[in-house]
């Protein structure tokens, strides 16, 4: 008997095929980039520092007096944009739930 790197590899290519693509569902893609996304939180990065300098020197990050300032003065653009993202998902969740039904 043999051993053979090329056997395993094919194996495991066919049972991906099968798993991810036969039959195509939408909802197993979006829980694996979902799982995805969420492996990534924990692990930091995200710079930032002279890669993006912020408006009036310093360049080293945003300061969390800053940060609340410009909160204050663009609440109503937050709030308007938080309920176009509250309407999108619910406009996307419905017909993600049309097309499957």
């Amino acid at each position: 008997m043999t051993i053979s790197p090329i056997q395993p590899i094919s194996s495991a290519w066919r049972r991906m095929v099968r798993i991810l693509f036969r039959p195509f569902d939408l909802k197993k893609w979006l829980l694996l980039g979902f799982c995805a996304f969420l492996a990534q939180c924990g692990e930091g990065g995200g710079g930032g520092g002279a890669s993006f300098p912020m408006p009036g020197g310093g360049g080293g990050g945003a300061s969390p007096a800053g940060t609340n300032h410009w909160m204050e003065q663009n609440l109503g653009l937050i709030i308007a944009l938080a309920i176009i993202g509250f309407v999108l998902l619910i406009t996307i969740l419905l017909l993600v739930a049309w097309v499957s039904s």
